[in-house]
């Protein structure tokens, strides 16, 4: 995916991102990892371009395969409002909305605030509508993901490329850690641009996520890529 950073700056009100240049988005589609785990790393990269005046348009790789050669298909910018996902309150938000009630007398929590927030997002729970977008909340479909993209960094900064066992202050600091990880972009498919477009098997969504230090940096270098899918959560596409 390419990203025209001075046509997302209008509806980036909080100026997160680099008001000119672009974004370029990159995943292993062949490999189809779900990175939850630091042997996944690689999978999926983004690019910073600044100047852009030195870019040329090129052609596929020749050795891309067929399967993963993608045709065009233009996206329309537009502001949006995307509250949390349960799996994304933390303690005290979740106890203040077990103690807020509806005017109809319902608790916002558990199922109706799911509920709810679907309504909010235009779609029926539990699915989630076939939306892409930049920053904000992400349409979880399986786990909070956050916790996930802070283990895999803090084993990889020590060398490691599996989960070794963590004791109970690693644990901690990786939670505290977690907390400074950001959605920068949710990718889903692209059925109706035609047979040749992005479509991802299971409704599944790519997410790629970015440490807060980094963003205001603006470091892409350690960007995490996970995806999440309807379904069996194992196994291939």
């Amino acid at each position: 995916m390419q990203l025209n950073l001075a046509e997302a700056s209008a509806h980036d009100p909080h100026h997160e991102l680099p008001p000119t240049g672009l974004l370029l988005f990159f995943g292993d589609m062949q490999a189809a990892r779900d990175g939850y785990g630091p042997w996944d790393a690689g999978c999926g990269r983004v690019f910073y371009v600044e100047d852009t005046t030195t870019l040329t348009r090129g052609r596929f790789p020749d050795a891309l395969p067929a399967a993963c050669r993608y045709a065009e298909c233009a996206m329309a910018l537009s502001p949006a409002l995307i509250p949390p996902a349960e799996l994304d309150l933390d303690e005290e938000q979740r106890e203040t909305l077990l103690h807020t009630q509806t005017e109809e007398g319902f608790n916002l929590f558990g199922p109706s605030y799911t509920t709810a927030r679907a309504a909010w997002r235009g779609y029926e729970a539990p699915y989630h509508s076939n939306a892409s977008y930049l920053l904000g909340w992400p349409d979880i479909i399986e786990d909070e993901m956050r916790f996930a993209c802070a283990e895999c960094a803090y084993h990889l900064s020590r060398g490691q490329n599996t989960l070794a066992e963590s004791t109970e202050e690693e644990l901690d600091a990786m939670y505290e850690a977690s907390l400074d990880w950001v959605l920068l972009l949710q990718l889903t498919g692209c059925p109706s641009c035609g047979k040749e477009a992005l479509v991802l098997p299971h409704d599944a969504h790519l997410y790629f996520w970015i440490h807060k230090k980094d963003l205001a940096a603006r470091n892409f270098s350690r960007v995490w890529l996970m995806r999440q899918r309807y379904g069996n959560a194992c196994g291939p596409w």
